[in-house]
């Protein structure tokens, strides 16, 4: 009887460690969802991936392939980031990416759609949308400066906020002059425009090196208002905005953007940028320290170390570019 007893609670134990393994087994997470990747080939400079946020996902792996069967991690990235701009992206070659999403704490991974995407040459009108993009902006066209004013209220109406930091941004080389009038003549519109307790502040940008190295214009490249409540002192600033010669059709954008971004005394939690022109930016880097035998017109910064100062701020900068008709050609340097 003893025999049968010490078999029965064997047998027991046998199940009840079975049934605790099958329940630790049943308790194993598996990461799940799924990752939509999409990707531009519409933008110059690069390519950029965007995907959703995958819950539980603590990082993300992106892949890149120039031939469809050899593919290779280009980047690994936080579990917060969806969205990558592939600058090493040669122009005009197709590439194949896939995305990845994975956990330091669950079991699996999980693998988005395979896109194609490609990086197309610089225009005005692509560079500037790509700004938009990159910085969580929007991008807008006018045909002339006649509507100028208008493009620049339809801006206020949709994204300023009571209290909202408005800057501009104009190019102020010789090609603009009658934009610049159309923003001195509508100007006092674009304040009445504004939501309560709104600061504006504006900035202009030429050639660095043609205007401020060579010297050939007797202008400085670059002229700044920072923001204020006294939007008298920025109506002035705009009727005393004076026009430079510029060396050529690319002009300092990128060094415009990252001087404004960097030197602006922010405050609101609503920044937003407008930059106005009618030129692609310089994208040839300049021979540092910068000096009068620069050969060519150059940039000390790079389309990243714009979106980058947009990122440090406690909110995000947001950059809403206003490209004038007729648009240009891309850089030439």
């Amino acid at each position: 009887m003893k025999l049968v007893k010490v078999m029965l609670l064997f047998m027991l134990a046998i199940i009840v460690t079975l049934s605790s393994c099958k329940k630790e087994e049943d308790q194993v997470q598996v990461l799940e969802g799924s990752i939509i990747l999409t990707t531009s080939n519409e933008y110059p400079l690069g390519v950029v991936n965007k995907w959703n946020l995958l819950s539980s996902a603590t990082s993300y792996n992106l892949y890149r392939s120039n031939d469809s069967e050899n593919y290779d991690i280009i980047n690994s990235l936080a579990s917060n980031v969806t969205t990558y701009f592939d600058t090493s992206a040669v122009e005009g070659i197709q590439y194949q990416y896939y995305v990845v999403g994975t956990s330091s704490n669950i079991d699996g991974s999980v693998k988005s759609n395979t896109t194609t995407g490609l990086a197309v040459s610089l225009t005005t009108e692509n560079s500037f949308a790509l700004l938009a993009n990159l910085t969580g902006g929007y991008y807008s066209t006018t045909p002339s400066a006649d509507s100028l004013t208008d493009v620049i209220i339809a801006l206020i109406d949709s994204f300023a906020t009571e209290g909202a930091d408005v800057m501009f941004l104009i190019d102020k080389t010789g090609s603009m002059w009658d934009d610049i009038i159309a923003v001195q003549s509508g100007l006092t519109s674009i304040i009445a425009a504004l939501p309560s307790n709104c600061r504006l502040g504006l900035a202009s940008y030429g050639d660095l090196v043609n205007d401020s190295v060579w010297g050939t214009s007797g202008n400085d490249w670059y002229d700044f208002e920072d923001l204020t409540l006294n939007h008298s002192n920025i109506q002035s600033l705009v009727n005393n905005l004076p026009t430079t010669a510029g060396g050529d059709i690319p002009e300092s954008v990128f060094d415009g953007l990252y001087r404004t971004i960097e030197k602006a005394d922010w405050q609101s939690t609503n920044k937003i940028l407008i930059i106005i022109g009618d030129a692609p930016p310089l994208i040839t880097p300049c021979n540092l320290p910068l000096a009068s035998a620069q050969p060519v017109e150059c940039t000390m910064h790079t389309i990243m170390d714009v979106v980058n100062a947009c990122l440090v701020n406690s909110v995000v900068t947001n950059l809403y570019p206003v490209v004038i008709g007729p648009i240009k050609s891309g850089n030439t340097n």
